[in-house]
């Protein structure tokens, strides 16, 4: 079985007190190897939260996501996808350091390893 990632970005919205807030969903189902790779996906924004959902065919414990920066190859959630749970939504709020929200301009790869084979999920990027 091939692998399938597919995105939808759900722009941004103004909010009650100002400013805007989107949403970008991934997709996933695994290969028989346990791993999903989108295409390129373009993205401007700050992550404000990160969510993952284990699908109705629930990866295997510890099945890891990153968000890779096409370019430079950094996962732009800075490591904070790793070891997801099999069957309960997780969420991240990824940081630069201590205190600083991430920023990205550019386009970036979905990638999911040891998900356990055809197993899928769904990532959930919320941004302004």
């Amino acid at each position: 079985m091939a692998a399938v990632v597919t995105f939808t970005d759900q722009k941004p919205n103004k909010r009650a007190k100002g400013g805007t807030l989107g949403k970008l969903i991934i997709t996933w189902l695994g290969h028989t190897d346990g791993v999903a790779t989108s295409a390129s996906i373009p993205f401007n924004g700050v992550i404000r939260k990160i969510t993952t959902d284990p699908g109705a065919a629930a990866p295997t414990s510890n099945y890891d996501v990153t968000l890779e920066d096409d370019l430079t190859a950094e996962d732009i959630a800075a490591g904070t996808l790793a070891n997801r749970h099999t069957t309960t939504t997780e969420a991240v709020v990824p940081v630069l350091g201590t205190y600083f929200p991430v920023a990205f301009v550019g386009t970036f790869k979905a990638k999911v390893i040891n998900s356990g084979s055809a197993k899928n999920g769904t990532i959930t990027v919320y941004y302004e």
